[in-house]
């Protein structure tokens, strides 16, 4: 791989390393003119189509995903048989080498990756996206201390591989929540236990589960009790032992609701740090001295206005009252602000639609499906799939199920159906219905020649090359060989320029127009004795069939069928 430059700009410098799946290579990307790193998928894993391709699928739907907290996914593709990955380079270690060299961590150390893992959660699973398979070993520490987690794009392809997702619950069965080592899909729940077990070993520079085999592990984390850190570690404190035990729960629901109200938590923990002690409060103000105010009456001087009817005695408001109106009017106002911008913002907020499941269905009545509930449909990639027909979404992103707000993208991977192509069964066939039959296959003609036969009449084909359910890629060539009938003379003679006899013989030809275009130039050729000339031409359409009778003379006769002037066909007579 040395030396090598994948899609004629990322040069391949050095190997950094080697996992369990892919081989890291540190790269230059020769156009930005900066360095990154190139995850190749190993041969084993690179051998099964349907998985590599998965892999580039969730790969690409990383790309232009940006968080400082994320290993960022560049670009990804397929050459010469190698499936790669360009990411960001990372110089440092995972987090894994730096437990193994000083675990047991400072409270404070523990409690701001917590709170950096946290953030990084928070972000991906608002935009969609689940890990899966988060532990010390997918999170990478700078030499400055940053943290960033790699390899978001990885679970959702292992996911569906019941083999594959086998060998990775030996590597990540400790830091794996009980639901998904059942199979059920990843949710943020998941992440945030993964989170509570990092922290467990960041405290303890210890596993709370372990055991002989992943599968006596798996058992551990479904019906154990849950571990104290503190048991460990006596320095950890009360609020960070909760922490970690509600992030460990064994149902997803008993959890922290979100990363994000874990971090919050982590947050107000790690104020706590900061004091011994709360602060206490400042003690009430003393009650005012109203003795005074109690033995006094109030004084009102009244105005002498000229009216007759003055009352007896003025009427006095209290400035409780005073204020109590005043206080009331300020709410009742603030009341109707907000209930008119509750109103405003309900006439204008884009609805929820909860995204129907497109895979599986043709691309067509998706976008049919996505403008009744008003979302976008976004064609991201076509790949060949051997599972799904062409022109059906076989993934999307966001996932079915999932709430968006009207007028949102979803991006859908459509199929161009399968690669290889299955060879017909064409022996004893007509030799011009036989062409149909490859045509209509996806493969090509190609030699055709003929044989005396006293079995096969003639014009119905002997044998055929490759031989019926082979399986081969589409375009291929399929070579005929068709019967003369028995032995014997089957052309007529004829006179031409008086002076020398030939052979005329007539050819029926048959073609099925493929898809294309809508206008196609059809033309025939025929080569004889007398050279080359046009038998043929026509406009014709998609799906036309033609049957049309030409002469050749002579006893070699090529007959070629062209399309918009490129050769499809050559009969050799």
């Amino acid at each position: 791989m040395i030396g090598t430059v994948l899609k004629h700009r990322y040069k391949v410098l050095e190997k950094i390393g080697e996992g369990n799946l892919f081989t890291v290579y540190k790269c230059e990307d020769v156009i930005e003119n900066q360095t990154a790193a190139v995850k190749v998928l190993l041969p084993q894993y690179a051998s099964n189509r349907m998985f590599a391709q998965r892999i580039l699928v969730e790969a690409q739907a990383l790309v232009g995903l940006q968080h400082p907290g994320i290993v960022e996914v560049y670009d990804c593709g397929e050459q010469d048989g190698i499936y790669y990955v360009i990411v960001e380079y990372v110089r440092g270690t995972d987090l894994k080498e730096r437990i193994r060299r000083n675990a047991p961590f400072s409270l404070p150390t523990v409690v701001d990756v917590g709170l950096a893992l946290c953030d990084v959660l928070d972000y991906a699973h608002r935009k969609g996206f689940m890990h899966g398979d988060l532990r010390p070993g997918n999170v990478l520490v700078s030499p400055e201390g940053q943290i960033k987690i790699a390899d978001f794009w990885v679970s959702n392809a292992i996911a569906a591989s019941p083999t594959f997702r086998t060998n990775a619950m030996i590597r990540s069965v400790h830091y794996t929540a009980p639901e998904v080592s059942e199979g059920k899909p990843v949710a943020p729940s998941s992440d945030v236990y993964s989170v509570g077990i990092i922290l467990y070993e960041l405290l303890t520079a210890k596993l709370p589960y372990d055991g002989d085999n992943p599968m006596a592990i798996a058992l551990k984390h479904a019906h154990d009790p849950i571990p104290s850190p503190k048991a460990i570690n006596a320095g950890v404190p009360k609020a960070l032992e909760s922490l970690i035990a509600k992030a460990m729960q064994k149902s997803p629901n008993d959890r922290f609701r979100s990363a994000k109200s874990m971090q919050n938590e982590l947050k107000s923990i790690r104020d706590g740090l900061h004091f011994e002690k709360p602060a206490a409060p400042p003690p009430p103000p003393p009650p005012p001295d109203t003795t005074e105010v109690e033995t006094r009456k109030p004084v009102v001087e009244r105005a002498v206005t000229p009216t007759a009817f003055e009352s007896e005695e003025e009427d006095v408001i209290s400035p409780f009252w005073i204020n109590a109106r005043r206080t009331l009017l300020v709410v009742i106002g603030l009341i109707s602000v907000a209930i008119a911008a509750m109103m405003v913002w309900a006439m204008t907020t884009p609805d929820d639609v909860k995204l129907p499941n497109l895979v599986g269905k043709p691309l067509e009545q998706a976008e049919s499906l996505a403008a009744a509930q008003k979302f976008e449909i976004t064609v991201r990639s076509e790949q060949w799939n051997e599972d799904f027909p062409a022109q059906t979404i076989y993934y999307m992103n966001p996932a079915p199920g999932r709430s968006i707000k009207t007028g949102k993208n979803v991006d859908v991977w459509v199929s161009k159906g399968s690669k290889f192509a299955t060879v017909p069964d064409l022996v004893k066939m007509p030799i011009e219905e036989a062409r149909v039959k490859i045509v209509d296959a996806s493969l090509d003609v190609g030699e055709v020649s003929e044989e005396y036969s006293d079995e096969i009449p003639a014009g119905n084909v002997i044998k055929q090359t490759p031989e019926a359910a082979t399986k081969m890629d589409k375009g291929q060539k399929v070579n005929l060989v068709y019967s003369l009938g028995p032995e014997g003379d089957t052309t007529t003679t004829t006179e031409t320029d008086n002076t020398s006899t030939s052979q005329t013989r007539n050819f029926g030809v048959k073609f099925k127009v493929p898809a294309g275009a809508e206008d196609q130039k059809i033309e025939i050729a025929v080569q004889d004795d007398y050279g080359e000339s046009t038998a043929y031409s026509e406009i014709m359409h998609p799906g036309d069939q033609l049957d049309q009778t030409v002469q050749g003379v002579g006893k070699k006769v090529t007959i070629r069928i062209y399309i918009d002037g490129k050769l499809v066909k050559e009969d050799k007579k």
